[in-house]
């Protein structure tokens, strides 16, 4: 019971240190919800907060959002909230490297790679705003070789291992975090 209460513990230190305004009490109430709906399914979900939370935070994500991605993820066939956390880890490494592939596979998603690579460098865009356009827009798009390349250039091995239905169903969008006070 110990060794769970630290678990638990360090679980909320994360999400209350990476996610400025949260308060401990919201955090038990994220996690009591994310245990009530299923997100622990795979075992994985309390590490997944406490791993994945440092780049949630860091690329500008709420708490809700972040939630909302494990969530989301879980629920379009992803194995795990370790699978959808890392979907937007590998999204950040890549869209911040500023490469040839990266600009082409937005450009191919019909997204200025120029206006999206200058945002995320001069800090007026965040990567969770480019991560939910990259989204919307790998969901809009009709070629499968064009959805392939694309997902792939700005996802990586996370959109190949998930499949094209399941990395673009996970969103930032869900409702089911935003509104949790008293859960616990």
């Amino acid at each position: 019971i110990e060794f769970a209460q630290q678990g638990l513990e360090k679980t909320v230190r994360a999400i209350r240190d990476n996610f400025p305004g949260t308060t401990e009490a919201q955090a038990l109430d994220m996690i009591t919800v994310g245990f009530q709906n299923g997100l622990n399914s795979s075992g994985d979900f309390l590490d997944s907060i406490t791993e994945y939370s440092t780049q949630f935070g860091n690329g500008g994500a709420s708490a809700s959002q972040f939630f909302s991605v494990l969530e989301t993820g879980l629920g379009t066939g992803v194995l795990g909230t370790d699978k959808a956390g890392d979907l937007f880890k590998e999204f950040v490494v890549r869209i911040q490297d500023g490469s040839t592939l990266t600009r082409e596979s937005l450009t191919m998603l019909g997204l200025d790679a120029d206006k999206v690579l200058t945002g995320l460098a001069n800090r007026t865009l965040k990567p969770i705003d480019a991560f939910n356009m990259v989204q919307g827009a790998l969901a809009k798009t009709d070629d499968q070789a064009v959805l392939m390349q694309a997902g792939v250039g700005l996802l990586g091995t996370q959109f190949e291992d998930l499949g094209a239905s399941a990395a673009t169903g996970v969103t930032t969008m869900s409702s089911t975090f935003q509104n949790v006070g008293g859960a616990v």
